[in-house]
């Protein structure tokens, strides 16, 4: 029996399908968790999965310097994006959430140039 991948490896495996604009991976992998036992690791993994899809999905599809400003800005038109993440993960759906929000992201920094 190979033993159980530890929080880092899930999170890591996570990020890097992110960016490779995998998002929808994030479910499969989150699938493998709760098969598992380590209910901790769930919950980590819930809770981290909003900076993991900011840091790595979101943000790398800002151009220029103001980034964080930028999603910053987003981020308080979008209040629950956070929990709507958290939950998607949860019902399996992460992946197809990740990318409304990113096109809702992309609509925000449009409207934002335009001004």
């Amino acid at each position: 029996m190979q033993p159980n991948k530890t929080f880092r490896e899930y999170q890591i495996e996570c990020c890097e399908q992110l960016k490779q604009n995998k998002p929808e991976s994030a479910d499969d992998i989150f699938s493998q968790l709760k098969k598992t036992d380590l209910g901790h690791i769930r919950l980590c993994f819930i809770q981290q999965f909003p900076s993991c899809v900011s840091n790595h999905y979101l943000l790398p599809v800002l151009e220029g310097n103001n980034r964080d400003m930028l999603i910053h800005q987003w981020a308080n038109q979008e209040p629950e994006w956070s929990e709507r993440l958290k939950n998607a993960l949860i019902n399996g759906t992460a992946g197809a959430e990740a990318r409304i929000l990113r096109a809702s992201l992309l609509r925000f920094v449009e409207k934002d140039n335009d001004r």
